[in-house]
């Protein structure tokens, strides 16, 4: 081993010695001169890791369409390692062709579909349940109505983000107060007046909040005939109320000549536009003393059973920035559909009075034959009586009979 004294000694270093030094170190410079020393490629050697695929099906148009591209591009910025990959399917074909790519093994990850389809997918075994951790960090943005609107057997077989529902509606130029109660409502009305649509939607409150059943998970009819009958009586007396119309004909609220209006959420970007800063929302009023019980509808995201771990994983995330409030508050403003959570919306009296609605409310039965059959049947009945002036318990005895024979009982 060569030693080279400390640097106080190199004044007597042999000049045989520095001569063989300053040679080597000559000829050491012209060999990296002429070939110099390859410097490895650090960057060359490093290989990104690959992106994690998300695929989802939609059939979505327009606005939607677009929302929901915007929806991806702000969810990749915050998940930079997920490609999301958007497909657009025609709603005549999203059906069959996911149960085909499913049961070839493949499909989508995610399918945004009708919620009448998460009891057909779940019992043909085509559908994967909400996993309980990635529900479980969900359950903060959504109430517990709305999250549980798609459980069967107590399981969550997708995720709502969007949802419609009726709302109670008031002209602040001529109501200065909302009701509190519902006898404060038709009270209201007397003076102000008061537009009802004349289906059960609009009126589920009377039905649900008195304790009022629709329909089981095997989409067995639940309405009795006393329940309906004392439904159908109530309503009977409230269309004969002082300054309550019956209709589906909105002209009297725009036109400012009735101060209350009940109308679908879906509503209101139509209502806005009319009636701009005179528009007012509100929770609907108590029917003493339980909180009005509304009727809603959902629209859900459900999960493929064919998806890896991983994009299971993916899809969690995505669903998760689904359902936040300042997504679900772009989706409104980009669509007009009601949002799954609506604590951001930049109308303050509109974020409390439907987020009061949708903690209070009932989802709707998911069966395909609640939309077919039972709807339509309790909206006859309705009509029947606060438009026709038939009477609520020949009416219900009717509804219920022809309900049995087409849904059965449990």
């Amino acid at each position: 081993m060569l030693y080279l004294p400390r640097a106080r000694s190199l004044r007597i270093l042999p000049i045989a010695l520095l001569g063989i030094l300053l040679v080597a170190s000559g000829c050491a410079g012209r060999r990296n001169a002429a070939s110099p020393a390859p410097v490895p490629d650090i960057a060359a050697t490093i290989t990104p890791a690959p992106l994690q695929p998300l695929l989802i099906w939609h059939s979505f148009g327009g606005a939607e369409r677009e929302a929901l591209e915007q929806i991806r591009l702000d969810f990749e910025v915050a998940n930079p390692s997920i490609d999301v990959q958007l497909e657009f399917v025609d709603e005549t074909a999203l059906l069959g062709k996911y149960k085909a790519a499913v049961l070839a093994g493949a499909g989508p990850d995610l399918l945004f579909g009708p919620a009448a389809w998460v009891p057909l997918l779940k019992a043909q075994g085509l559908i994967e349940p909400i996993g309980q951790s990635a529900f479980d960090v969900l359950t903060p943005n959504l109430p517990e109505s709305v999250a549980r609107a798609v459980f069967i057997d107590g399981v969550p077989y997708g995720v709502a983000y969007s949802t419609e529902f009726d709302t109670l509606y008031f002209n602040h130029a001529l109501v200065q107060t909302a009701p509190y109660a519902f006898e404060d409502l038709v009270n209201q009305a007397a003076s102000q007046g008061l537009l009802i649509p004349p289906s059960f939607m609009a009126t589920s409150g009377l039905y649900l909040t008195t304790g009022g059943l629709l329909m089981d998970e095997a989409a067995h009819a639940q309405v009795s005939q006393a329940a309906l009958e004392s439904f159908l009586a109530q309503l009977k007396t409230l269309a004969a109320s002082e300054g309550v119309t019956f209709t589906s004909d909105q002209t009297a609220f725009v036109q400012g000549k009735a101060g209350l209006l009940i109308a679908s959420s879906a509503d209101y970007p139509v209502l806005k536009a009319a009636l701009g800063t005179n528009l007012g929302t509100s929770g609907f009023p108590l029917i003493t003393p339980n909180p009005w019980q509304t009727l809603i509808a959902v629209r859900p995201v459900m999960q493929n059973l064919n998806s890896t771990a991983e994009a299971i994983k993916a899809g969690g995330l995505f669903v998760r920035h689904l359902t936040k409030a300042g997504t679900q508050r772009d989706w409104f403003e980009k669509t007009g559909q009601t949002p799954v959570n609506p604590a951001e919306l930049a109308d303050s009296e509109l974020s409390t009075a439907w987020g009061q609605t949708l903690e209070w409310g009932l989802a709707a039965p998911l069966p395909d034959s609640f939309q077919t059959v039972m709807l339509p049947a309790l909206d006859a009945a309705v009509q029947a009586v606060a438009l026709e002036g038939k009477g609520p318990a020949a009416t219900a005895t009717d509804v219920v009979e022809a309900l049995q024979r087409q849904l059965g009982v449990p």
